[in-house]
């Protein structure tokens, strides 16, 4: 699980389409990307403290996500995340259309595990992808994932006021965002 706080953005509009700064991959049985199509945001670099600034920006994510995903839009989130210890975990999110079709939300991270490293050494890297196929917006009261409350689609709330539910379908847990 990740925490979010303070995150440093280029000061660009939201939702441009720009050029790819590195090739995407291609997972099996995932179309082929042509980056150049998707709208991008990011990157973002989203550390603990302070706590206020992390929210602001985790909102724009989850408002970028929700607007590309519920409007069938291709889109593009990097988001460089640190755990307590520093380590580095950088995500991508790619909003898309799966092979057959479904508007999906893929996240691809790659963890960089500091503590790993010998002095000298290249620390490990761990690579995970996931494809989230149930994508919802909720509300959280007092912040209990437990207490997840639907919001309507045809609820126009500001991002600071729901969290997103991603669910992937080849395991039981979910994430929110």
């Amino acid at each position: 699980m990740f925490v979010l706080a303070v995150a440093l953005f280029v000061p660009t509009p939201m939702w441009s389409v720009t050029q790819a700064t590195r090739p995407s991959e291609s997972k099996p049985g995932s179309p082929t990307r042509d980056s150049g199509k998707y709208e991008k945001a990011g990157p973002f670099k989203v550390v603990r403290h302070p706590k206020q600034e992390g929210l602001k920006i985790e909102a724009r994510i989850r408002e970028f996500l929700w607007e590309h995903w519920s409007h069938k839009r291709l889109g593009q989130v990097v988001a460089t995340y640190y755990n307590m210890e520093g380590e580095p975990t950088t995500c991508t999110f790619f909003v898309e259309p799966d092979v057959d079709g479904r508007w999906v939300i893929r996240e691809e991270c790659e963890y960089l595990w500091l503590r790993g490293a010998r002095k000298g050494e290249e620390p490990p890297r761990t690579k995970r992808s996931r494809t989230y196929s149930s994508i919802s917006r909720v509300e959280l009261l007092d912040d209990n994932p437990a207490q997840a409350v639907p919001v309507p689609d045809q609820d126009d709330r500001s991002p600071d006021k729901y969290k997103l539910l991603l669910r992937d379908a080849a395991v039981t847990d979910r994430f929110f965002l």
